[in-house]
């Protein structure tokens, strides 16, 4: 080794030899700032890696790992109101990987509150002791609220143009916050006014996330042979710009970590070199 590479040789051994206190003393102060530098950036990476895996949680939560909904690509918004309130029953797929199923039921309708209107989604919610839960984020600019009226738009007759519906005069305020505009109601309180035992979208959880492409185009295979109405996603298509910035993320803390490894490990190195060289031209001198 002495012979293939003399300076990074004599450059590893003034970085521990004690003989010459400056150059001990700045190997192991870059050696030090490496050390740091790479720490901090391991930490970071970490709060990071934390954070992903929080909201990555949440979504797999809200969506399952692997999402089953009608398509609706293609169609007009009436279309995909009826293809969505019609809904579909539980379905007979099969895969290994598959740890559970959950079936949603929900309908797209329109509410009146206080004399306006308000197209929301009513789910069903099997945890709900009452007839009714409404989010407190969706009725905030709602001081006092008289009463809600809740459509079956999938009970329209067009030629007496009725639609069945109920008004309540009480509800319960959620304390939970929901992003899109969502009415929560009992199972006993659904049935009866929706008349509807179909489901509108199934999630489902996996044993083994890493095989969640090749689980979603097994199950794609098995539900086209059942209802061509019905698409497969997962999570990670349903939100690709999310993962896209994960991704973005993970290169470019592994760029970051890298060059910065590169470079404090150079500064090591050519220190020792420089000051190799000077003690050699030194003893030259006095030769």
């Amino acid at each position: 080794m002495l012979r293939i590479f003399p300076l990074f040789y004599v450059a590893l051994m003034y970085s521990f030899s004690v003989k010459d206190k400056i150059v001990f003393f700045m190997n192991q102060f870059a050696m030090f700032c490496s050390v740091l530098t790479i720490g901090l950036i391991l930490c970071i990476f970490s709060i990071m890696n934390g954070f992903e895996q929080n909201v990555t949680g949440k979504i797999i939560d809200h969506y399952g790992h692997i999402y089953i909904r009608h398509n609706s690509e293609g169609k007009n918004p009436i279309e995909q109101a009826w293809s969505f309130n019609t809904g579909f029953d539980i379905l007979n797929i099969t895969n290994k990987n598959i740890d559970r199923i959950e079936y949603i039921k929900m309908q797209q309708t329109m509410v009146i509150i206080n004399k306006n209107q308000h197209k929301v989604f009513v789910m069903e919610d099997s945890n709900l002791n009452v007839p009714i839960g409404i989010p407190e984020n969706l009725i905030k600019n709602i001081k006092i609220i008289d009463s809600i009226d809740i459509f079956d738009p999938q009970s329209y007759n067009p030629a007496t143009q009725i639609t069945r519906h109920k008004v309540y005069k009480q509800y319960t305020i959620l304390s939970d916050k929901v992003a899109e505009p969502i009415i929560f109601m009992s199972p006993k309180e659904y049935k009866k006014l929706f008349r509807n035992e179909s489901y509108t979208f199934a999630k489902i959880y996996l044993h083994d996330e890493s095989l969640i492409s090749s689980t979603t185009k097994d199950l794609t295979n098995q539900i086209n042979h059942i209802n061509k109405d019905l698409e497969a996603h997962s999570w990670r298509e349903i939100n690709p710009q999310f993962v896209s910035a994960l991704d973005l993320q993970k290169k470019i803390f592994f760029l970051l970590y890298t060059v910065l490894f590169v470079l404090l490990t150079a500064i090591i190195i050519s220190i020792n070199i420089a000051f190799f060289k000077e003690k050699r031209k030194i003893g030259r001198a006095h030769v």
